[in-house]
């Protein structure tokens, strides 16, 4: 934490002072760079509905979430006073130089804003080097406005913009989630802990192998054992590096080096529906259909798990299949399904008693897969095992001026019975 030592230093209020208090949601120190927190809905349309509590405060503030300087300390739980306005004695992470706009960094210091100004909560009074400390004119209400102004330079402007003020949209718009295949629908998943070596084996019972024979009186009766077979599953690494210079995390608009290490984790969610996927192409039948999926298709496909001795539970669907069940009557008109959940939603959630799940076709293995469906036993269908969540690690390349992070993960997918998958196609 890079907090003042000192705490919470106030230079002038500039005669009207403005602050607010709120409740710690963890342990405060005055002069933290702080924001608030807390769950959605908390007061409704009249002030008699407000209460102080209502305000969590927590720390590490950065230029898309800062509301002021906690003025004190405060435990977890206890009021705690937030200045919003003022000039305050605070570290900086980097060179400042005085003038500059600033915003915090999420460590409880500033540094310089970049050329966007995207968060910049006020400027620098005094200038200081990186580790020092700075005098900044904390703006207050006015941080909310985020303006560019174009640079008198139609080298630079764009020209009949000059002087034109245009507002940065504070929020990233992210990438849209994909539609994911839960763990739930795993038969066995097997956790890091479970795995003393590099591999795991499954034991599985050979079906339909021990027989009742008849037998003549005075005869020999016939010998007969169960048998079993056993599959090792050796998970697989998988993993993302990300290298982000020190230029690019001081004019980024956004925290680039935690907002890739998020990502990476959602490509690990969508990597390992990609491997359900992948085992799931070992299906011991496949029904052929046509240029749409039809009931008969995925009837017969629950034929073979039943002729399997095995229960369908589940249907995954491609989104063209998807759209395939949109348009067959039997599941639209509520007279013969029984509801109107595909006319109301779009979609529906069970079919002849199968759990009905998506699959993004950007999540599965080629694009292909959209005209793919799958029904399954749960029971008895895959095995997930993960050697190594996926993980972590920090790391800086000074010789580079880099930070960055390796996040891997050790996971592999199995297929138990093929005889519990049966895979449906459509042209």
């Amino acid at each position: 934490m890079a907090v003042n030592p000192a705490g919470f230093v106030p230079v002038n209020d500039g005669g009207n002072p403005k602050a607010f208090t709120g409740y710690a949601f963890e342990a405060i120190s005055g002069g933290q760079l702080v924001y608030v927190s807390g769950a959605a809905d908390a007061v409704s349309s009249g002030l008699n509905s407000f209460a102080t509590s209502d305000i969590g405060v927590v720390t590490g503030a950065i230029n898309t979430l800062f509301n002021g300087i906690a003025m004190q300390n405060a435990a977890s739980g206890t009021p705690v006073a937030v200045a919003t306005r003022g000039r305050y004695i605070v570290r900086a992470a980097g060179a400042v130089v005085a003038g500059n706009p600033i915003v915090p960094n999420g460590s409880d210091a500033v540094v310089v804003a970049g050329s966007e100004q995207v968060g910049v909560v006020g400027r620098a009074v005094t200038g200081g080097s990186s580790g020092g400390f700075v005098i900044i004119d904390l703006w207050g209400d006015k941080m909310a406005e985020k303006y560019v102004q174009e640079l008198l330079n139609t080298g630079v402007g764009t020209e009949g913009q000059l002087l034109i003020p245009r507002k940065i949209h504070d929020v990233l718009i992210e990438e849209s989630q994909k539609a994911l295949i839960p763990r739930s629908e795993a038969a066995i998943y097997v956790g890091p802990g479970m795995i003393p070596g590099s591999s795991y084996d499954i034991d599985l019972e050979s079906e339909n192998h021990v027989k009742v024979r008849l037998v003549a009186e005075g005869a020999e009766i016939f010998l007969d054992n169960d048998e079993y077979t056993s599959i090792n599953v050796k998970p697989k690494k998988y993993g993302i590096g990300i290298r982000i210079t020190r230029e690019m995390q001081e004019d980024a608009k956004w925290p680039l080096l935690e907002r890739n290490i998020r990502k990476a984790g959602v490509k690990f969610a969508e990597n390992e529906t990609a491997l359900i996927i992948t085992a799931l192409d070992g299906a011991a039948n496949t029904v052929s259909g046509g240029a749409a999926i039809t009931i008969a298709n995925i009837t017969r496909a629950m034929q073979y798990l039943e002729d399997a001795d095995k229960s369908p539970t589940t249907i995954f669907v491609g989104n063209e299949v998807l759209n395939d069940l949109r348009n067959i009557d039997t599941f639209v008109e509520a007279q013969k399904v029984g509801n109107t959940d595909m006319l109301s939603k779009g979609f529906l959630g069970t079919i002849y008693g199968l759990n009905v799940i998506r699959f993004s076709t950007n999540a599965a293995p080629t694009t292909t897969y959209a005209k793919y469906a799958y029904v399954t036993d749960k029971a008895n269908a895959y095995a997930i095992v993960e050697k190594r969540p996926v993980t972590v690690e920090n790391f800086t390349l000074p010789d580079f001026d880099m930070s960055g992070a390796s996040v891997t993960q050790r996971i592999a997918v199995s297929v138990l019975r093929s005889n519990a998958i049966a895979k449906i196609t459509t042209a």
